[in-house]
């Protein structure tokens, strides 16, 4: 790529010189990235020097922190009935880290000789509790003027629970991304810059953890739980979040007045973040979650079957003559639908070069699918799956990943204009078909019927919420340009019933 000269065009299409338009913002921008890119070396270090003097001077232990947060979980928790032991331990590793520097009380451990209460505090200065603080005040010689400065920008810090508004700047790669994140119990609304978070939220998500400022109007990522909280499940995250602040402002009552929020509690007591967390996680990993599912009541999850042929005109033929299936071509690649009587689109099938790949919503209408081509001389080559839980997992992983690396497999993509008329057509149909539909979410109401009433405005709103994350997860993990889902619109259904 040419860089831009400053009297060259503007190429954001303005009719004015670079100069006079947009390098200003673009200058602009490159300080930001340098800026951040610094913080985050100076935070690394900082944070690894906080965590060598837990261990060094109060002799905290890897387990430590973990077995507090068990000892005050509200409820017991039955580890045997755990689904995935490598996603539990991958967690808790995780969570301690973050739970050792900001939020696991050490005054039990440290040189002191006044009296701790139940919960392992010294009650005559709470915020004083806390490994990053004790180093702030008893080893400020360990770290350099910068790294002082960020354990020093932690007193401004904001501890919450937080869903995402919006992703700023997203497609420009010329400057990170930047999350637009309310708090769900104050209201206010923070900019958040954070890359390992970008990688992986969409629209509607919650998160939780410490944010602190990093300039005038933007905020950084701290301390954040290795977690997305569902949207389904907000009723249930807001009942842990209250039963676990209650707890600390009634046994801290001293410290709060009527009129603090939420928001105060979290301040000086992060390690509710921590507890619901952990809470939540296990609430996950141990029991059976409410599922989203298809016309068919069939869980939704996201299959990709894939076949290796030899020949393939007589694979075309043989698929063209089963009934229910369409088929168009561009020459190069074949996209061919498997449809019922209604017109539902049960799968979505791509021939390109010598392989087949195929893509249900469900496991029931894959296994269908496998019957009716058992006789079709197809080798089976592989399965991917996407549930809810598998995007809970891959979030996890993708807080010390990074990014997911791309594999050599080749992308199956279709003529994306084809693709995009046939993608659109079918959801135009599923949008005019859902808005009449009986739902049991809405009482076995119609969305139509519902939005006559304030109460069912809201659960449709929330249900269309619902969609859209989880189909903008989709599109995040399905990133090969022959998904359907892609072309989903929420706005299309707003726009029908809002």
């Amino acid at each position: 790529m040419t860089k831009t000269g400053r009297n060259s065009p503007c190429p954001c299409g303005s009719g004015k010189k670079y100069k006079n338009c947009c390098l200003e913002n673009t200058e602009a921008l490159g300080l930001v990235n340098f800026k951040y890119d610094k913080y985050l070396e100076v935070r690394n270090k900082a944070c690894g020097k906080v965590s060598g003097i837990g261990i060094e001077h109060l002799g905290i232990g890897e387990s430590d922190p973990i077995f507090y947060l068990f000892e005050f979980l509200l409820r017991p928790v039955d580890l045997a009935e755990v689904r995935s032991q490598e996603d539990l331990d991958f967690f808790l590793n995780d969570l301690a880290f973050l739970f050792t520097i900001f939020g696991y009380p050490i005054f039990d451990l440290a040189d002191f000789d006044g009296e701790l209460d139940d919960f392992g505090f010294n009650p005559d200065s709470i915020e004083d509790n806390y490994l990053w603080r004790y180093c702030l005040t008893k080893h400020s010689q360990a770290f350099t003027s910068q790294e002082m400065q960020f354990l020093q920008s932690l007193n401004r810090a904001v501890a919450g629970f937080f869903k995402v508004r919006n992703i700023l700047h997203a497609e420009n790669k010329q400057h990170y991304p930047v999350i637009e994140a309310e708090d769900i119990f104050s209201g206010m609304v923070y900019k958040i810059m954070d890359k390992s978070l970008t990688h992986t939220l969409v629209k509607h998500d919650m998160f939780s953890g410490i944010i602190a400022p990093f300039d005038e109007d933007m905020h950084v990522m701290e301390s954040c739980p290795p977690i997305l909280y569902a949207m389904q499940d907000r009723g249930m995250l807001e009942e842990l979040i209250k039963e676990y602040a209650q707890v600390y402002k009634s046994n801290y009552a001293h410290l709060f007045s009527k009129k603090d929020g939420l928001s105060k509690i979290f301040k000086l007591f992060p390690v509710i973040i921590y507890l619901v967390a952990l809470d939540y996680f296990l609430i996950r990993i141990t029991r059976k979650m409410p599922t989203m599912v298809n016309y068919d009541k069939e869980e939704i999850i996201l299959v990709e079957t894939v076949f290796r042929f030899e020949d393939r005109e007589l694979i075309k033929k043989k698929l063209a003559a089963i009934k229910g299936i369409s088929v168009s071509s561009d020459g190069k690649q074949t996209l061919l639908h498997w449809m019922n009587q209604k017109n539902t689109i049960l799968a979505s099938i791509i021939i390109k070069r010598k392989r087949l790949y195929v893509q249900t919503n469900s496991l029931e209408r894959q296994q269908k699918w496998k019957e009716m081509v058992k006789d079709l001389p197809l080798e089976y080559v592989k399965t991917a799956y996407t549930d809810l839980e598998d995007l809970q997992a891959r979030y996890v992983r993708s807080k010390k990943s990074g990014p997911e690396e791309k594999t050599n497999e080749p992308d199956p993509a279709m003529d994306q204009a084809d693709l995009k008329r046939l993608a659109t057509e079918w959801w135009q149909k599923y949008y005019d078909d859902w808005v009449d539909a009986k739902i049991p979410a809405l009482g076995n109401r119609t969305p139509r019927e519902a939005v006559k009433t304030s109460k069912g405005r809201k659960q449709v709103e929330a249900l269309i919420d619902e969609f859209e994350n989880f189909y903008l997860h989709a599109k995040k993990y399905h990133a090969h340009k022959n998904n359907f889902n892609q072309y989903f619109d929420p706005e299309e259904l707003r726009k029908r019933l809002l």
